[in-house]
């Protein structure tokens, strides 16, 4: 027969369902939680918490933000790589300074603060990484924007995204040249 999994999203499970047709409640039906299939040393701290009305299990000591996540892995492991591109390798402290530089330039020059919008026009690399982290850092929401739209597609985007600012490259730039005079940003 056919073996389906279908999940189950208010209580974490998903059913394993084998039958003729999908979902067949029968007695070949069997919940399991994602949980449940952890070893046990990765479930002996988990604590319950309700977020937005779910109970969910969580990690007491986990990062509560992006940017504690790279503070965090900056004071665990310095010296490690944290981003490697065919244009060089950054420590993850490197990454904690220049995304920390690149959050003052853009509190100190264009008033982002917590809560603001950040249009991310950048492909996958090390500025993409530094904007992510930088936005995190002062508590601005990134906007990423999939560098294969086409000018107007990126210029509704924008005007209906709230960005204040947007961070691109001269490679993107074409894109959003013809369109700049649009943009609330």
């Amino acid at each position: 027969g056919r073996s389906a999994v279908r999940r189950d999203t208010r209580n974490g499970c998903a059913t394993f369902c084998t039958g003729k047709r999908w979902g067949y409640p029968g007695k070949f039906s069997m919940h399991v939680r994602g949980v449940d299939l952890w070893p046990a040393p990765f479930c002996s701290d988990l604590v319950e918490e309700v977020h937005h009305g779910w109970r969910l299990l969580c990690y007491p000591d986990r990062p509560r933000s992006l940017a504690e996540l790279l503070d965090r892995a900056a004071a665990r492991f310095p010296d490690r790589e944290a981003v490697v591109t065919p244009s060089g390798r950054i420590t993850w402290r490197e990454l904690r300074v220049l995304a920390g530089r690149l959050a003052a330039g853009l509190h100190a020059r264009h008033g982002i603060k917590p809560g603001d919008r950040v249009g991310v026009l950048l492909m996958n690399g090390l500025p993409f990484c530094l904007a992510v982290f930088a936005c995190a850092a002062i508590g601005a929401v990134a906007v990423t924007l999939n560098t294969k739209l086409k000018s107007r597609e990126l210029e509704y985007m924008l005007q209906n995204s709230g960005a204040r600012v947007l961070l691109t490259s001269a490679a993107l730039w074409p894109q959003v040249e013809p369109i700049r005079d649009g943009l609330p940003c």
